[in-house]
């Protein structure tokens, strides 16, 4: 496995917009869990293995960038 492979680094504005977007189907797909929590989990999830091409074996490693609200 190459280093860092699987792992986020920093992650710039373009990579946050590029890859943690939620479009209409995502947000849908989102909507569809039943509490809040459950909702979080589930867009960590989708945006890491959009970016990273894997899920992350402990999704609480997700870079806090990813569960907040932009401003």
């Amino acid at each position: 496995m190459l280093p860092g492979y699987g792992r986020f680094g920093a992650l710039s504005r373009v990579e946050l917009e590029r890859f943690c977007y939620l479009d209409d189907e995502d947000r849908r797909l989102i909507a569809d869990r039943r509490r809040d929590y459950n909702r979080l989990g589930f867009a960590v999830q989708a945006v890491t293995v959009r970016y990273l091409g894997m899920f992350l074996p402990d999704p609480i490693a997700a870079p806090s960038e990813l569960s907040r609200r932009p401003s």
